[in-house]
């Protein structure tokens, strides 16, 4: 049988997921419409798919022998790009809001050392301006926790049998479990107090789409049509909840909806809904790693711009959207390109240098 090499439905619940992130920030910012109140389990989505798609496209060249220094260059390849940009955005929106004199803006300090240090994906400390670890861009905490699961399985990756898999997911499971009673739900782990929160939830769902990919026929239920997938995440992702059921709600979300609805997403959809999907999941980083220090900026000028509440919102996220996929086109793709043909340069001049000659 042939291997499938795209799942267009998985890129449409990444783009989905994206959206709604950026729609629950929205929120964030004061007299913005737009919460989403399960909008945080995106982030959990975004593990599953991500342990699913790097076990598919990676699982059989880290059994031959792929090191986990490879491998790492080759994830940093894919995050850095973005990630700089989301860098660079964030220390706009917060040297914006120091020129300004805005009552919560950071110190000069305080931004840069969250850029020295944010140049190598580690949180950084605030001075009272900020609780999240990462103030330049908030959403950044998910990255470093996506870079930890991945090093943590590429180390492990040639003796995690299903037994030691199992026991991870479970462990991640019982994490995430006292992750939710403790705190009372899953929308935390990016605050420095908070940050073992992040990890249990990134390791049970990196592991968990692991898992599935593992498991392969055997983990699906009754394969649903792509658009029923992709509109049962979205029923998750728009479901008010109140406070009273949430640790219930969002451990049953990320325990068993997730996964299930991830393993029954196999089937690409026809081809005008694969295209949507696939520009949805493609912009997807994009959305996600820019969108939240360009509500800062935005936010910054927002008065001046004398929009009306729903206008502003909307036309944000079109804006948002129809730029993430240009920017993945004339950037993303362009940047990864040039990282890897270098990377492949270097490989290859250190291969063909004699050993004896490294040592000297």
């Amino acid at each position: 049988m042939q291997k499938q090499t795209k799942f267009a439905t998985l890129d449409g619940m990444r783009g989905l997921a994206a959206i709604a992130v950026m729609a629950l920030h929205l929120n964030f910012t004061p007299g913005v419409p737009g919460r989403m109140s399960s909008a945080h389990l995106s982030v959990d989505l975004f593990f599953i798919i991500s342990g699913f798609v790097i076990a598919h496209a990676y699982s059989e060249r880290l059994t031959a022998g792929m090191s986990w220094t490879e491998f790492m260059l080759v994830r940093l390849v894919r995050l850095y790009p973005l990630y700089l940009a989301g860098l660079a955005l964030g220390l706009l929106w917060r040297i914006s809001a120091l020129a300004l004199h805005q009552p919560a803006a950071m110190t000069a300090v305080d931004i840069g050392r969250a850029a020295i240090l944010g140049l190598a994906f580690l949180p950084a400390p605030s001075n009272g301006a900020s609780t999240d670890a990462w103030p330049l861009n908030p959403v950044f905490w998910s990255l470093f926790f996506e870079i930890i699961v991945n090093l943590g399985a590429a180390l492990v990756w040639r003796r995690l049998t299903g037994l030691a898999l199992g026991l991870i997911v479970l462990l991640g499971a019982t994490a995430l479990s006292a992750v939710a009673m403790t705190l009372g739900s899953l929308q935390h782990g990016y605050q420095f107090h908070e940050l073992w929160a992040g990890l249990a939830r990134a390791t049970f769902s990196f592991f968990a789409g692991v898992a599935i990919f593992r498991l392969g026929e055997r983990a699906m239920a009754p394969k649903l049509p792509p658009i029923v997938a992709v509109a049962l995440i979205a029923a998750i992702l728009l479901c008010p909840v109140s406070h009273g059921v949430r640790a219930a709600f969002d451990l049953a979300a990320v325990l068993i909806a997730f996964p299930l609805l991830v393993a029954a997403a196999r089937n690409n959809p026809g081809p005008i809904m694969t295209r949507l999907f696939g520009a949805l999941g493609a912009a997807s980083y994009a959305i996600y790693t820019l969108h939240r220090p360009l509500i800062g900026v935005a936010d910054v000028f927002k008065d001046a711009l004398a929009l009306p509440r729903p206008l502003y919102a909307t036309g944000f996220m079109v804006v948002v959207i129809v730029g993430s996929i240009v920017i993945d086109r004339v950037y993303d793709l362009p940047a990864r390109r040039w990282l890897k043909a270098h990377l492949d340069a270097e490989r290859g001049a250190l291969a063909r240098t004699p050993r004896s000659s490294r040592t000297r």
